[in-house]
């Protein structure tokens, strides 16, 4: 419901934003796997919306224009302001390209947090399982000083740990141990 001339401006400043004002003329199969997808991104942003959702937009394409379109998604993110929703199983991807993570497991949202957080400071086992790599030490909580506790493996080993979601000292817990976090005294 636009005129002509509203409607050509529109598309070419889409176009510019995904860096494609040169290419308006083309065909789709005159354009590359990356191009179309920056046309289904500019396709989106023409109408100016304050969400955009992205269910899997890169699943198909290769590893280097993957890494090239998250910069580009997250360049337009940055530079026009817009709420990007962003669903990836990908957690490389996840943790490169957003400023707020939102983990569910089987449809409830496990923790919503930022990045580092999620990261370093996982709510639950589940969350510190699916970010990043770990490994999980059972024991038995023996001490609490504030934030932090002390946990006694059934081997007999002694772990200070950062307290999450533990209440009292005898309580059973699972320790989730980042490889590059060992220290071995």
């Amino acid at each position: 419901k636009l005129n002509k001339s509203d409607i050509k401006d529109k598309v070419s400043k889409a176009l510019e934003m995904v860096e494609l004002g040169e290419f308006g003329n083309r065909m789709p199969l005159q354009l590359s796997g990356g191009q179309q997808q920056r046309v289904a991104l500019a396709r989106a942003l023409v109408f100016e919306p304050r969400l955009v959702l992205m269910d899997e937009p890169l699943g198909a394409l290769d590893k280097k224009l993957r890494e090239q379109m998250q910069y580009e998604i997250k360049h337009i993110h940055d530079n026009i302001g817009i709420t990007v929703v962003y669903v990836t199983h990908d957690q490389s991807e996840a943790l490169t390209m957003s400023n707020r993570i939102a983990v569910f497991n089987d449809g409830v949202v496990q923790q919503l947090s930022t990045p580092e957080i999620l990261y370093e400071k996982p709510e639950n086992a589940f969350v510190a399982q699916f970010i990043g790599e770990n490994n999980k030490i059972k024991g038995k909580i023996q001490s609490i000083n504030g934030n932090n506790c002390v946990v006694k493996t059934s081997t007999g080993d002694v772990i200070k740990a950062i307290k999450v979601n533990i209440n009292s000292e005898g309580e059973d817990t699972l320790v989730s141990l980042r490889p590059e976090r060992v220290e071995i005294n």
